[in-house]
């Protein structure tokens, strides 16, 4: 009988398929538009990780996809032969190790229930379910018991669970969902999503804000779509790194469905830009139709019951936040209201946002988001803004490794968090405008602020508060209420704040002011308004409206190079701007250096000040601000208001600069205070890699100040 049994399991092993041996290669590209050009020729990988510096992709391959790839005339280099291989060698952490995870997540985030699995540290199906029964064993009041939502071909379960203050009641709430492993080898989407649940469950007597959102919101969580594929890849590599994708459909000589290409509608399904293979072998295959696996039709008909305002779908890797459209090479009539999102969600884990074609350079018809935004629930229950975060780097792979899986889970808990917030309202300062431009001690000071509801309901009962963080500040008043905002709309206070500038405050002080915004007693969010005391005196000023008058421009490519342009400015007649006719150039560098160097050895705290917009592809290219006091021999960079630090392996890592778009005209000020000596010299500089160019760098008025105060008496 034994014989037996161990021939039928090696025959349903052979009927399966021989497991493929993946490697990671380094790809040559010319730029990010050859990924497309890499899967038309035959490769299937996905996450492609784009290098800049390298001019290449990173991706994951199986043995005959590398065939394929050295008969394509695109050089390559490997960096991993045998993943698993690899996979097996990596450092599995001690049981210290392990500890001081748990510690740290105990001691900063108040999480304990959640802990390493036993599939290389990941959870299995299994350890899923428990983990789920154990929530609601430990938390009846706050999750549901898990509930099917639909069963595999494979007859497993397709589990979900509800968080909320009444969790078996189906309250009026805005409602959001969470899903992951909707690819079989994604395994972080699952752990980090775990861990956000514990999050909540654990802090709700203790997080006020935490409470409210489980009180008011009715949170979806699906850990595990693809269950077959997911205990596929358990039973071939049970400690883990199994590479497995799909789901596990008998397609007739070969087995499963990529579920994230099986969604609807049918034209998106079936849209003519690629995105999907009909090859069933193939790791992307689509199906023979819209939603044609269990899995799919499940994701389906719970969302057709529901009404989910927005929702997340985890998967691994890339540092990415994807929005639609996938299937079309174009954004969404919302792209303004998914680009808010991504934008404050990605301020926490700086991850890249975009749709498809922006951030991995390919289309992927037939996925889950665009389904959520257009597909068949939409007549019903509206539009679901649906995004995709990409957890974690090139490095981190779809196995990251052990001591990886708390950091990626931590680094989404805000995004998370944020996500089920404008589910419903969700209300934080937008601008704050003062009714005068200067500050001296004595001042009594109005301040408008205008608020925006970010979220996807209308909010009621909100309020605000304005504090001093400041002895040179008093408020005079400084409550309001804003009763109610309409979803995604703006509100600007009708009675203005009132503050006094204390009269002991000295010239140049940095006043702070907390804008608190409320809803009932519940803190929803923080915003820091600031101003300088004093009233500025120039010790340098361009009015020029010529940059050769006073700076030594250079530029290499010799064009273009910064010039003076009437096309936008802040005070007229023109401003400064590194490319004057269009986009900047790849490989640029277009410097503006002050000819003559200024003596600033008798002033106290100086500033350089100066408007400025910019439009620069983000975390790239980049503009940069500069100080020498040796005549140019050596610079450093200067920090502002609007600067970020550099990232990546374009960017100087750490340093000062601007990327990414600002539209709209600022005033940047950046203290000079360190470099008071008569032989200053200042350089704003303009960088650029080799792939996409933008509009570049404006700067305006620009002038070196001091502040002094006017005393009351002579205001």
């Amino acid at each position: 009988m034994k014989k037996l049994i161990l021939l039928l399991s090696l025959l349903l092993f052979m009927s399966a398929g021989i497991a493929q041996n993946y490697m990671q290669v380094k790809i040559y590209v010319d730029d990010i538009t050859d990924v497309q050009k890499l899967i038309d020729i035959g490769l299937e990988f996905d996450h492609p990780s784009f290098s800049k510096e390298d001019m290449a992709v990173t991706v994951f391959i199986t043995d005959k996809e590398y065939k394929t790839l050295q008969s394509s005339g695109f050089r390559s280099d490997v960096i991993i032969d045998d993943w698993q291989m690899h996979y097996n060698s990596r450092h599995q952490l001690t049981q210290t190790e392990k500890n001081n995870f748990l510690n740290h997540s105990k001691e900063k985030y108040n999480v304990e229930g959640f802990g390493f699995g036993s599939m290389g540290g990941y959870y299995t199906l299994a350890e899923v379910v428990a983990e789920l029964d154990s929530m609601y064993a430990l938390y009846p009041n706050l999750i549901t018991q898990k509930a099917s939502i639909g069963i595999t071909n494979l007859d497993k379960p397709i589990y979900m669970v509800k968080i909320s203050d009444n969790p078996n009641i189906n309250e009026d709430e805005p409602e959001a969902l969470y899903t992951a492993l909707t690819h079989a080898r994604e395994p972080e989407g699952m752990m980090t999503l775990i861990y956000f649940m514990y999050y909540l469950l654990e802090n709700y007597n203790t997080d006020a804000s935490v409470k409210y959102l489980v009180d008011n919101r009715e949170l979806y969580f699906i850990p595990v779509v693809n269950c077959d594929g997911y205990e596929y890849n358990r039973t071939t590599n049970p400690n883990g790194g199994g590479m497995w994708r799909k789901n596990r459909s008998n397609n007739g000589g070969s087995y499963g469905v990529d579920l994230n290409r099986n969604f609807g509608p049918y034209e998106y399904w079936n849209a003519p830009n690629g995105g999907s293979s009909t090859t069933p072998s193939s790791d992307t295959y689509r199906g023979t139709a819209p939603f044609s696996e269990p899995e799919t039709q499940a994701y389906k008909n719970f969302i057709a019951g529901r009404y989910i305002k927005n929702a997340l779908n985890y998967h691994t890797y890339s540092n990415l936040l994807i929005f639609p459209y996938g299937a079309l090479e174009m954004e969404t009539p919302d792209s303004a209201t998914f680009r808010e999102f991504a934008r404050d969600m990605t301020a926490w884990n700086g991850y890249e946002w975009g749709t498809d074609q922006q951030t991995v350079g390919y289309s992927t018809r037939g996925n889950s988001d665009d389904f959520c935004y257009d597909g068949d629930t939409v007549a019903n229950n509206g539009k679901i803004f649906a995004m995709t975060p990409e957890v974690g780097g090139s490095g981190d792979g779809f196995w990251p490794a052990q001591n990886r899986i708390f950091p990626l889970a931590q680094e989404n808990l805000n995004p998370n968090l944020y996500y089920a917030w404008v589910a419903g309202e969700y209300v934080s300062l937008l601008n704050a405008e003062f009714n005068q431009q200067y500050f001296n001690p004595g001042d009594v000071v109005s301040l408008t602020p205008t608020f925006r509801n970010k979220g996807l309901s209308a909010a009621e009962n909100i309020s605000v508060e304005l504090t001093s963080l400041s002895e040179y500040a008093i408020v005079n008043n400084g409550t309001a209420a804003l009763g109610s905002i309409p979803r995604r709309s703006t509100i600007s206070l009708q009675s203005p704040f009132s503050f006094t500038v204390a009269q002991t405050a000295p010239a140049d002080a940095l006043v702070k002011l907390l804008m608190t915004t409320k809803t009932g007693s519940v803190t929803m969010s923080t915003d820091t308004v600031s101003f300088i005391v004093g009233v500025p005196v120039f010790a340098f000023s361009d009015t020029t409206n010529n940059p050769l008058t006073l700076w030594t421009i250079t530029a290499n490519p010799s064009t273009p190079k910064w010039e003076a342009t009437t096309t936008s400015y802040h005070t007229s007649p023109n401003s400064y701007t590194d490319s004057k006719t269009g986009n900047y150039l790849a490989n640029a560098t277009v410097t503006m250096t002050l000819t003559n160097p200024i003596d600033l050895s008798t002033y106290s705290n100086p500033r350089l000040s100066f408007w400025t917009k910019y439009e620069l592809e983000s975390n790239w290219d980049y503009g940069q601000v500069e100080v020498s006091t040796n005549n140019g021999s050596t610079w450093m960079p200067l920090a502002g208001n609007y600067t970020e630090p550099g990232q990546g392996t374009f960017q100087p890592n750490g340093e000062p600069l601007y990327d990414g778009t600002r539209s709209a005209w600022v005033n940047e000020e950046m203290n000079l205070s360190n470099f008071t000596s008569a032989n200053v010299k200042l350089k704003f500089e303009l960088k650029s890699d080799g792939s996409i160019q933008k509009d570049g760098w404006y700067v305006d008025d620009i002038g070196v100040i001091v502040y002094t105060v006017i005393p009351v008496e002579l205001t």
